[in-house]
């Protein structure tokens, strides 16, 4: 659970390069690197609303949609009829990590911030968030493309909200 909640702020992450930024939607795929299985992918959509609210759809391999609300966590597997509530021990203030992400040696496209001793690395590309890189506690090469992105698009709170659909197994931690 620990990497979905550092999944979600480094989307966080990518709305540091505009100030003005209070929400986000997008196409994603992220890559994920490693020594012993090397290159696994996954795709889906995300969107965001500032100050504590995020989705993050998963459609391939396997479906999967968490929700963030601030201090809850929804990890929802509709193949498992599954859902996963987790609370964090603080809120996920977007505004907190937007200020701390910076452009990176004068260059407007690439932005950098370091969040609990980790450092993510934001390109920019025409203007948009386009590629976020990161090295994740184990030691993996994490890239998340972003395609289709529109910047403050019109979200309410509704869209973050989850309701369990009948017969699914609600587990709490």
């Amino acid at each position: 659970m620990k990497r979905v909640i550092c999944f979600v702020l480094l989307m966080m992450i990518c709305m540091g390069f505009d100030q003005n930024l209070n929400s986000i939607k997008a196409d994603f795929i992220q890559y994920t690197q490693d020594a012993q299985r090397g290159r696994i992918s996954y795709s889906g959509s995300l969107s965001a609303l500032a100050p504590y609210y995020a989705k993050w759809e998963y459609k391939l391999p396997v479906q999967k949609i968490i929700y963030l609300q601030e201090k809850n966590l929804i990890s929802y597997e509709p193949m498992l009829s599954q859902a996963l509530y987790t609370q964090t021990d603080r809120l996920i203030n977007f505004l907190h990590i937007i200020r701390s992400a910076k452009m990176f040696e004068n260059n407007p496209n690439l932005y950098i911030t370091r969040i609990d001793g980790r450092e993510y690395l934001l390109h920019i590309k025409d203007s948009l968030p386009h590629k976020l890189e990161y090295e994740d506690e184990l030691g993996n090469h994490i890239i998340i493309e972003l395609q289709n992105v529109v910047l403050n698009p019109k979200l309410s709170q509704k869209e973050f909200e989850f309701t369990p659909p009948k017969g699914v197994d609600a587990i709490r931690q």
